[in-house]
């Protein structure tokens, strides 16, 4: 599994050791603030020359045949929920996935664009996406763009129309619904543009992965913490069950990287023992 980094501008490994490693010493010769301001080119060429060292992999472009997009939420040992989007790209016996946290830039570019390659040329389209910067001047200030381009198999860019403004529309629209209720905290309000703005992306994300047939946002254990123990399925596995109960035999594949990707150890042995015995009484 892949997550888009910012300071790399590239695709990294989730939950690896020796990625985590290499981000680690970037990061002490960046510099804690410099790390938290972001990226810049010298900043990438430090993190990108400790991956190389460290022997992790760096990708600036991901293939492979559209088949899935889902909206799970993970949980880190401390309870707290991070909203994800995750994009499956079938690579013949193989997948790729891409997992994104909502809220990023590089995330709210990329769901349009999924949204149109799937409405203009159908689920299973042969797509590649990659990651790039840009930067514009704006005021006497530099800001960085995390671009996301996608292109089909004969190169062309698919290109889908910017929700930026329609985000927008439904920031000013709660904030004006806070001002009149009299609330004028600047922290009330930056917290309530920040949620309607993640609202509205979810939205699009929740339609992007209903094009799948996929609705589910329910919590999981987060990419970065082992699962918890249990003496009896948790309720998201007994949805996963009746959903692979119901699922057809030639998206049962599907059903199968996705149980792979989102659940580990007995969770995940039991829901592939499923996906089997479905295999058998759906042949």
């Amino acid at each position: 599994m892949y997550q888009h980094n910012t300071i790399v501008s590239g695709f990294i490994l989730v939950n690896d050791a020796t990625t985590n490693a290499a981000l680690q010493e970037a990061r002490a010769e960046i510099g804690e603030a410099g790390w938290k301001a972001g990226y810049t080119e010298e900043r990438s060429k430090v993190a990108r020359a400790a991956l190389k060292k460290h022997g992790a992999p760096v990708l600036t472009k991901l293939s492979g045949t559209l088949s899935g997009v889902f909206t799970p939420q993970t949980r880190d040992g401390q309870g707290n929920v991070f909203q994800k989007v995750r994009v499956f790209l079938n690579n013949g016996q193989d997948s790729t996935v891409l997992s994104l946290d909502l809220g990023t830039e590089f995330c709210e570019r990329l769901l349009p664009k999924l949204e149109a390659a799937v409405k203009d040329r159908g689920i299973g389209v042969a797509i590649t996406i990659a990651c790039f910067t840009t930067s514009v001047d704006r005021g006497g200030r530099t800001f960085v763009n995390h671009v996301a381009s996608v292109k089909d198999s004969d190169k062309k860019e698919i290109k889908a129309e910017s929700h930026f403004r329609r985000a927008q529309d439904a920031c000013t629209a709660a904030v004006a619904a806070l001002g009149k209720a009299g609330v004028k905290a600047k922290a009330a309000l930056d917290a309530t543009r920040k949620a309607a703005k993640e609202e509205y992306f979810l939205g699009l994300a929740g339609e992007v992965a209903a094009l799948f047939g996929n609705t589910s946002t329910a919590a999981e254990p987060s990419e970065d913490a082992a699962p918890a123990p249990s003496s009896e399925p948790s309720e998201e596995v007994a949805r996963a069950i009746r959903r692979i109960e119901r699922t057809e035999a030639a998206r049962l594949e599907y059903a199968k990287q996705w149980v792979e990707v989102n659940f580990t150890g007995d969770e995940a042995k039991q829901l592939l023992d499923v996906i089997e015995a479905r295999r058998k009484t759906a042949a």
